[in-house]
């Protein structure tokens, strides 16, 4: 512990109010589109369910309903981009 801990390996000291917020792996941006492409897959099974079962109205209401989320995924994407 005490070679970490030795200032002369690191002659760089900093205090929390030096310190940038450390990045995470994804961006606000990629978390806001990621999540609506997440809840347009989650529909996915019942597309199939639907389409199985020859339910036609509910297949293209399910199919309307994938693309609104994820035309909306984009647009939220746009503005979070704006915001950082």
């Amino acid at each position: 512990i005490g070679e970490y801990l030795d200032p002369e390996l690191d002659p760089t000291t900093s205090t929390a109010s030096q310190r940038d917020t450390v990045p995470g792996p994804f961006s606000f941006t990629q978390y806001v589109g990621g999540l609506h492409v997440l809840f347009a897959a989650m529909v996915i099974p019942f597309v199939w369910m639907a389409y199985q079962g020859g339910n036609t109205p509910q297949l293209m209401t399910l199919i309307i309903l994938i693309g609104l989320i994820l035309i909306t995924g984009v647009a939220a994407a746009r503005i979070a981009r704006r915001r950082e």
